[in-house]
């Protein structure tokens, strides 16, 4: 694993400067609607959540339905949720999907630390590889490092299902969980009525990490052989039309998903591995602070 730990941080840190004036320092926090601390705005009223947030003079004046939310001013509890299973090994660039992923961990933990909340980790492939509770201060961020250069920790099939099992027996309520995967490997339906119920617990942000050939099979003169990442099975393939057949299959998936985190209210951002994280993040934490978790 080749995780550039420092030259990440430092590059992060200053486009984060420059383009947010540090704001993103905190702009990740965690808002639930009801009683808070801090009045922090208004948004439209969702049918699943509480009536008794809305506000009815304001929703009169809009002529929509409006609810109060406010912002909850505490240090978090923030979980690293990280797919480190084969798929995750893998690479048509100079990034290993894992190592990008890692990268990224890195300076969210980085940012979170130095904002005083509480970090932990959770590394998952088909079962639980490493994890540590939440917990505040530069020894536990260097143990998130030491723990993701570990090339032992990798690998495996993936079984997201059971990570977010874990999740919900092991996070206080109202913690922020962030995961990060391609998202590939998903088996059934059940891994999504765990994510539902985790959703109404947490405050949820997913970071799907796709290679580019994740989207969009190479160009080849000849046959090309595909293997699947979690079991022995190859096929070989060739043509344009396979080529746009796979590209319009993996459109609809990715559009399935994303509609699906927006119906709970989880906030979500795809990342190509072959383009930097610190802009698309800084743009989506921006957004997030501006809308809330629904976007």
């Amino acid at each position: 694993m080749l995780i550039n730990v420092a030259p990440v941080i430092k590059a992060f840190e200053i486009t984060t400067r420059s383009a947010l004036g540090g704001k993103l320092l905190g702009s990740y926090k965690s808002r639930f609607r009801g009683r808070g601390v801090e009045f922090d705005g208004y948004v439209e009223y969702n049918q699943n959540e509480d009536a008794s947030t809305i506000d009815w003079r304001a929703s009169t004046r809009a002529n929509k339905l409006l609810s109060k939310e406010y912002l909850e001013e505490r240090n978090l509890d923030v979980l690293f949720m990280i797919d480190v299973s084969n798929s995750m090994i893998f690479t048509t660039g100079k990034k290993l999907k894992a190592e990008y992923a890692g990268e990224l961990v890195i300076s969210l933990a980085f940012i979170m630390v130095k904002n005083a909340d509480q970090v932990g980790y959770m590394l998952f492939s088909n079962k639980i590889i490493k994890q540590s509770p939440p917990q505040g201060g530069f020894t536990q961020y260097y143990r998130l490092i030491e723990t993701l250069l570990d090339p032992k920790n990798y690998g495996g099939g993936c079984d997201i299902n059971q990570a977010f099992k874990f999740a919900l027996a092991y996070m206080k309520p109202h913690s922020m969980i962030v995961l990060i995967t391609d998202f590939l490997g998903l088996k059934g339906q059940e891994w999504q009525e765990t994510l539902r119920v985790n959703a109404e617990r947490f405050d949820i942000i997913t970071f799907m990490v796709r290679d580019p050939a994740d989207s969009v099979l190479p160009k080849a003169k000849r046959a090309v052989m595909l293997k699947d990442p979690f079991s022995d099975r190859r096929m070989y393939i060739h043509g344009k039309k396979v080529r746009e057949r796979y590209a319009e299959y993996v459109k609809q998936q990715e559009k399935n998903l994303e509609d699906f985190f927006l119906k709970l209210g989880i906030s979500f951002l795809k990342l190509d591995t072959s383009e930097s994280f610190i802009e698309p993040i800084i743009t989506f934490f921006n957004r997030r602070k501006a809308y809330g978790r629904n976007f």
